[in-house]
């Protein structure tokens, strides 16, 4: 057969192409990079192709003829001279395309090695194959079974158990250790219609939430949380945060005029000493609607306390302090508006 192709490897770093089959023009010839039509090249000379980029390692470069035969190469008037190249251009058009249509057909005497992407429209029919290399229908490979440790032609895939397959043993499929039988109740669970299933999930029992108490996890909430009920019993530490109140020890310098007692930290103050002249002030309680309830442990020694306004006292009348210890409590129902205060000195 005539040549009508060169086929190559790249290799990464090569452009320069040869060909050694005749052409009328350049267009005709084509490119194919791994079965994929390329415009990407030029000539380097007429026996030469260049590459814009060279084709990958192991890419298949297919350099083959495809000669226009949609109009004569050379077409003569009436009365014009005929020149013996215009007749040899006109013959060679016709001589190519035969043997491109030769060496890219199928046919039915020898062997011959087809290239490139095929699409067949219609049926194609294949005998039963008895080799190897044979080529089966879709109509074959549904209706195998498998049949005495052998796959052979079945009914529809059906499976058909026979003794020699009760002798298989598998260690791993796709390297996943396959269930058997003797692990049903040992290392899986068997079935059992109570079994918690996908659909189960938000009907019959609740979706994974982060903010969802559990029982054997330290649980850390991030939204508000509400315990209802008669009574909740803590086995361990109890730890409040946020605006929890809490008992702290807050103790302020000696002869500091100015005090501030911040409710949000805590709701018992000590030792607070008394030695000339204070300011109090009470900040953070809770909103009006909520009973802020707070104490001040303190050491009198001498001097006056300046009370923030609002402050109420039995009688009406700020109370004469004694030397010794002392204990103060203020509630307030209205955010802090109003206190009312209470003293007890009956300590020495």
């Amino acid at each position: 057969m005539a040549v009508t192709e060169n086929n190559y490897v790249g290799d990464g770093s090569t452009v320069l192409f040869s060909l050694t089959f005749p052409y009328l023009e350049q267009t005709d010839v084509k490119v194919l990079l791994d079965g994929v039509d390329t415009t990407a090249f030029s000539f380097a000379s007429d026996t030469q192709i260049q590459m814009d980029t060279a084709p990958a390692n192991g890419v298949a470069v297919r350099i083959y003829r495809a000669t226009n035969i949609d109009d004569l190469e050379v077409i003569f008037s009436p009365g014009s001279s005929i020149r013996a190249q215009d007749l040899n251009d006109n013959f060679d058009q016709n001589i190519y395309a035969a043997q491109e249509v030769q060496n890219y057909s199928v046919q039915d005497i020898g062997n011959v090695t087809l290239t490139g992407n095929y699409t067949f429209a219609g049926e194609i029919n294949a005998p039963t194959p008895t080799d190897a290399s044979h080529v089966v229908t879709k109509a074959y490979a549904d209706n195998l079974a498998i049949q005495d440790g052998n796959v052979v032609p079945g009914d529809k895939g059906d499976v058909v158990v026979s003794g020699d397959l009760q002798t298989w043993t598998v260690d791993t499929i796709n390297g996943v250790v396959p269930l058997l039988a003797a692990d049903i109740g040992v290392t899986v669970e068997a079935y059992d219609t109570t079994i918690l299933r996908d659909a189960d999930i938000g009907v019959t029992v609740q979706a994974y939430d982060a903010d969802t108490a559990k029982l054997d996890v330290i649980q850390t909430f991030t939204a508000a949380q509400t315990f209802n009920g008669a009574s909740t019993s803590f086995g361990g530490d109890l730890i409040l945060e946020e605006n929890a109140r809490y008992v702290q020890d807050v103790g302020f310098p000696f002869g500091n005029p100015s005090m501030t007692f911040d409710l949000s930290k805590s709701n018992v103050f000590g030792l607070v000493t008394i030695n000339g002249g204070l300011t109090w002030t009470f900040a953070n309680p809770y909103n009006t609607g909520y009973c802020t309830t707070f104490s001040i442990f303190c050491n009198y020694v001498s001097g006056s306390i300046t009370y923030p306004g609002g402050v109420i006292w039995k009688g009406g009348v700020a109370p004469t302090l004694a030397v010794g210890k002392c204990i103060f409590t203020f509630t307030t129902i209205d955010g802090g508006t109003t206190w009312f205060g209470l003293l007890n000195q009956e300590f020495s």
